[in-house]
């Protein structure tokens, strides 16, 4: 029994998600941007490039947890994200 139980743990490979995939799941999904300042918006993912440059539309800007407001297609370089969640699948 024990031996069965550690070929079983040790034959699990592990989850490798790289950046380019869990991006591509989100494609077409809600999804949250946190900027390395604190500004977050929230919206859908249209496209992403080789560079992991985001495209969203429908877009809301957010500030310290407050609604400034919509602000529609936005475009944001790679280099200002700090991170990226899904918010929904819509």
């Amino acid at each position: 029994m024990l031996l069965s139980l550690m070929e079983n743990y040790y034959n699990k490979k592990p989850l490798i998600l790289s950046p380019k995939n869990f991006i591509q799941k989100l494609k077409g999904k809600i999804i949250c941007v946190q900027l390395k300042w604190g500004i977050t918006y929230k919206g859908k993912l249209l496209a992403f490039d080789s560079f992991l440059n985001l495209r969203i539309t429908e877009t809301e800007e957010w500030v310290e947890e407050k609604k400034i407001g919509l602000i529609g297609e936005i475009f944001i370089r790679c280099n200002n994200v700090s991170y990226i969640y899904n918010l929904g699948s819509n």
